[in-house]
């Protein structure tokens, strides 16, 4: 398999459900009218398939798609149908016929939970998926963040052991619910975040010691699971993330967060929470942690 570059077109997903809902959904959707991507290349987005040059002279390698929450609204802006995951299904059962379709590697990122069914709840059975994609990425990312009602683990191994109004989903158990809806585990990537969220949390919510110092903190004061967080008062993130408050890994080394070792930097407050297997760092500014 030779290198493959991503191509992704922002918006697209905003369409995706009713393109794949009706009669238009069949293999003329899958030609190609613009020189976009050429063999060796990955796309991301089925839904516009009809723009790529599918052929079986010049077929790409791999498709990737990212319509990630099929049923689910999500942005605010999503054209969504109760139908949406067995249309889906349907489409890439018709894509897979197509001579074309036949020969590619085809993917998917996931939720943590499986496609929502007609209900609106989590799939029981996923297998007819299984027969069609090679493999799936499950997103085990943003399980917290500036949406959640505490400050919690980006992307947890666990979260069986936490208490149970903390339990928003994790890698275990999130291959355990692909498992069960029949999506064999050889088919199963998991996605892992190498980025964080940064919070705006009070002093005395952050720590569990009492104050002893100038700043109210000891060297020994321990941070907090679950705290509080000040939801009108996002902090910057690092170059890339901005005002939505992300920030990836080297930039906590280039902020001063961690050093190069990727352990906190002096200064820094740290807590690895033994049930996400995860670390949370903060520090203290201005009477304000973050």
């Amino acid at each position: 398999m030779s290198l493959h570059l991503l191509v992704s077109e922002d918006g697209l997903e905003v369409h995706i459900s009713p393109l794949i809902s009706g009669p238009q959904r069949t293999v003329l959707h899958l030609r190609t009218r613009c020189p976009i991507l050429s063999r060796n290349t990955t796309w991301t987005g089925l839904a516009s398939s009809e723009h790529l040059p599918l052929s079986e002279s010049e077929p790409a390698d791999l498709i990737h798609n990212s319509w990630e929450y099929p049923g689910v609204q999500g942005s605010g802006q999503n054209v969504v149908s109760p139908t949406d995951t067995s249309n889906f299904l349907a489409f890439i059962q018709e894509f897979r016929k197509t001579p074309v379709g036949k020969k590619l590697i085809l993917a998917a990122s996931v939720p943590i939970l499986p496609f929502r069914d007609a209900q609106g709840n989590p799939s029981k059975n996923v297998s007819g998926f299984a027969k069609v994609l090679d493999y799936i990425t499950i997103m085990n990312y943003d399980i917290f963040g500036s949406w959640s009602s505490a400050v919690g683990p980006n992307a947890p191994l666990a979260d069986s052991c936490a208490p149970a109004q903390y339990q928003q989903g994790s890698a275990t158990s999130a291959v355990n619910a692909w498992m069960s809806a029949g999506f064999p585990a050889n088919q199963i990537v998991l996605g892992v975040a190498s980025y964080g969220h940064s919070y705006r949390v009070k002093p005395s919510d952050a720590f569990a010691n009492n104050p002893t110092s100038e700043l109210g903190l000891s060297s020994v004061s321990q941070l907090v699971p679950y705290p509080p967080f000040d939801r009108g008062d996002q902090p910057e993130g690092d170059a890339w993330g901005g005002s939505t408050g992300v920030f990836e890994f080297w930039g906590l080394i280039k902020g001063g967060f961690l050093n190069e070792q990727g352990t906190p930097a002096q200064g820094i407050y740290s807590r690895f929470d033994s049930c996400s297997q995860t670390v949370r760092i903060s520090f203290v500014i201005l009477g304000k942690a973050w």
